[in-house]
């Protein structure tokens, strides 16, 4: 059942291509009442999704680990960009652009940097 409920989610979000990816065996479910607005997969295959209510997840293959930028629990997490655990990129609903570098949080937004909006709806890690 729960490989089931999980390939439904990918499904459901309309990422169908990762399916034929990815293997979902003996994995720790992702709470399914939450709703997921971006995934993306960095260089060593963990699948990274944006969550409301200031959660990013990390799957790598058998588990979800829940990350929670601080001061960020009540903002929408709406995209993810991953490079590696020490590269990450976080567009926001009303809060602007968010990185971590393995060790800190760093906010860019319309009041300390060149964004011309706080609203980050998608990321490409090139």
């Amino acid at each position: 059942m729960k490989v089931i409920s999980t390939i439904l989610l990918v499904s459901f979000l309309g990422i169908n291509h990762l399916l034929a990816q990815f293997t979902f065996t003996n994995h720790t479910p992702i709470q399914s009442w939450k709703f997921y607005y971006d995934l993306n997969q960095d260089t060593q295959g963990n699948i990274w999704a944006a969550a409301e209510d200031g959660i990013i997840l990390k799957y790598d293959g058998s588990t979800w680990t829940e990350i929670n930028p601080p001061g960020f629990e009540d903002e929408r997490m709406r995209a993810v960009g991953v490079v590696n655990d020490n590269d990450i990129w976080v567009g926001t609903q009303n809060d602007g652009l968010l990185h971590f570098d393995g060790t800190t949080w760093t906010e860019f937004n319309t009041t300390n940097s060149m964004l011309p909006h706080n609203r980050i709806r998608k990321i490409r890690v090139a």
